[in-house]
């Protein structure tokens, strides 16, 4: 993302944004211990007496959750006109300066 990207997110956006980035790469850590975990099953049945489970030979704490708990952003105070123009008057001050 550029600089003239980020400038003209909403704080609403910037936490979209980072919600989403934080929900990917959470995503591909479980996603590579699940393939490891795939992998150590399918490599260790041949020599156990009784089938096992994927999740008999390697736990991990997400199993426990009978849905996968999303983060959520948090909510955003709405600001009044007067905290718009503010904020508004303070980035072209910022703007002007670069």
């Amino acid at each position: 993302m550029t600089l003239d990207d980020f400038m003209r997110c909403t704080p609403a956006e910037i936490d979209a944004i980072f919600f989403a980035y934080a929900e990917k790469t959470e995503d591909e850590y479980r996603d590579r211990w699940e393939m490891m975990r795939k992998a150590v099953t399918i490599t260790i049945q041949p020599h156990l007496k009784r089938k096992v489970s994927e999740k008999q030979v390697l736990a991990f704490p997400w199993d426990a959750e009978k849905e996968h708990k999303r983060l959520q952003p948090t909510p955003r105070e709405e600001l009044t006109k007067e905290q718009k123009h503010e904020r508004f008057e303070h980035l072209k001050e910022v703007l002007k300066n670069c």
